[in-house]
């Protein structure tokens, strides 16, 4: 029935029952579901690129959005996923573009270390600000008083829970934390 009004080969047709599927799909993935503040930035920052025909960023912005969407897709709920995931996603897109900034300036091609660094900068700019190091370090310094004042046991593991206790993992990149417990209990010592 509907073969006949597709303007394309019937072997890509959709089959009616699974019209639905993919209109909800595509209604979550874009958070239909529920308003999330950083996708709606991100979707926001892709109409834009799109609308300045800026190609980068657009491509960027994609990928980010793909991952989230498998993100989506993986969750076990079914739902799309929160905030944080999203700030994850984005994060991790971070990570594997400084990591091949990395190897491409230890395989002397300075050009595609410079368009990975701009990548770095559009992703960058939709993360929102972390802590600073001088915070983080006085948020540990009253972590450690709190646990010598309870007479507990002063180790990496638990001040490491205790600092996350009071702090949203949005606001700090894990690995800053670890360093700086580190030094701060180097320095009781």
């Amino acid at each position: 029935m509907y073969r006949a009004l597709l303007p394309y080969p019937s072997r890509f047709a959709v089959s009616r029952a699974t019209l639905p599927a993919i209109r909800w799909n595509f209604s979550t993935a874009l958070g239909g579901a529920q308003p999330l503040a950083l996708r709606a930035q991100l979707q926001q920052g892709l109409k834009a690129a799109m609308k300045a025909k800026d190609s980068v960023k657009a491509t960027v912005i994609r990928s980010v959005i793909a991952d989230v969407v498998n993100t989506d897709k993986a969750s076990k709920s079914g739902e799309a996923v929160g905030t944080p995931e999203v700030l994850r996603a984005l994060q991790q897109g971070i990570t594997r573009r400084e990591d091949a900034q990395k190897q491409y300036l230890q395989g002397d091609r300075p050009d595609l270390a410079q368009a990975t660094e701009a990548e770095i900068t559009i992703l960058r700019s939709f993360v929102p600000p972390q802590l600073a190091e001088s915070e983080v370090d006085v948020r540990i310094a009253r972590v450690l008083e709190e646990m010598k004042d309870r007479g507990e046991k002063v180790v990496m593991g638990g001040v490491m829970k205790r600092f996350w206790e009071g702090t949203g993992k949005e606001e700090i990149s894990a690995q800053l934390v670890s360093e700086r417990v580190k030094l701060a209990l180097a320095k009781e010592q």
